[in-house]
């Protein structure tokens, strides 16, 4: 890969005698979605952490576009990524445009953008996730469903370079996953790298261009989702039959659960 956009190299996270991430290495394209899977306890999330700077490494080190995520300034990192996590208060008192709002906040006081740009990324984020209709919503009222679209409508109007992604798809009905996993697409189609924690295989299997495959800490394949994928593999690392077959209508495998 000739110009990686994040780089780890051998990077650990333990907490006491307990390592959650184990010496993982790898290497992400600009402008890719990378879908990090495996079963729970993986170290899925706490691997998108240490992307993201919310954790540091016991050993190794994490880069985004050649910054040392570790060593970098608050800041800094609010420009280089945006962070989508399940977690996010759910009795925040702000409004809904207010917590979409809060994605401009690394651009407050730059002269190159004005308060006009940063009311149409506003916008286009919540036309683009459905939820202009809550814009004076308090977020503490909505779903738990509806939360996830204002949530990734304040990563979308953000535009940071990288956006890292826990778990998106959770408590959205069948429609709204569709339509975030898109504007997954279409961060992607705008240069933003996308990297993304998904429990859904399928989901991965058709909307990621590599998949990091990760078990007990550790990265046991990374690839297209055709490479990685693959019954035999998925069986012994989920510890549960997988079938895989061709899509019938998606050009991709579809995972099925004997």
């Amino acid at each position: 890969m000739s110009d990686p956009i994040i780089q780890i190299d051998d990077a650990t996270f333990a907490v006491g005698a307990a390592t959650l991430v184990d010496s993982v290495s790898l290497e992400i394209a600009r402008g890719s979605i990378v879908a990090i899977c495996g079963p729970n306890g993986a170290g899925k999330s706490t691997l998108l952490k240490m992307i993201a700077g919310d954790l540091s490494p016991r050993n190794g080190e994490v880069r985004i576009d050649g910054a040392s995520v570790d060593e970098a300034a608050s800041s800094d990192l609010s420009r280089m990524r945006s962070v989508f996590q399940q977690s996010s208060r759910p009795d925040a008192p702000f409004t809904v445009q207010a917590v979409v709002t809060m994605g401009r906040y690394p651009y407050r006081g730059d002269p190159d953008v004005s308060g006009d740009d940063d009311a149409r990324a506003v916008e286009d984020a919540m036309e683009r996730t459905d939820v202009t209709q809550f814009a004076g919503r308090s977020f503490a009222t909505l779903s738990g469903g509806e939360r996830t679209r204002v949530l990734m409508a304040k990563v979308i109007a953000q535009a940071a370079p990288v956006a890292l992604l826990d778990e998106p798809t959770t408590a959205l009905d069948v429609a709204h996953q569709e339509a975030v996993l898109e504007q997954m697409r279409y961060l992607a189609s705008s240069g933003t790298t996308v990297v993304t924690v998904l429990h859904d295989l399928n989901a991965a299997a058709y909307y990621a261009d590599s998949v990091v495959l990760m078990s007990d800490g550790g990265v046991v394949a990374t690839g297209s989702p055709r490479d990685v994928l693959e019954a035999e593999l998925l069986s012994a690392v989920y510890g549960q039959e997988i079938n895989v077959i061709e899509h019938p209508s998606r050009d991709c495998p579809l995972v099925i659960v004997s």
